[in-house]
């Protein structure tokens, strides 16, 4: 979570930047760390679905 919560600010501090300077360094920054955020969001979807199905199967070898 920590790091989601990281990506989203600092993509937020690079597109302010990008809109106050118009420099597009700042824009792509933004766009970078929009991408790690994505990666993030990914990995935890997966391990949510990997947490699930250890889940089910421990409540499939009690029954």
């Amino acid at each position: 979570m920590y790091k989601t919560n990281y990506y989203i600010e600092q993509s937020i501090k690079s597109l302010s930047l990008f809109n106050k300077t118009g420099d597009i360094e700042h824009f792509k920054d933004a766009e970078y760390f929009f991408k790690k955020l994505k990666v993030e969001m990914r990995l935890a979807e997966r391990y949510q679905k990997i947490d699930k199905l250890k889940g089910v199967k421990q409540w499939i070898k009690q029954h």
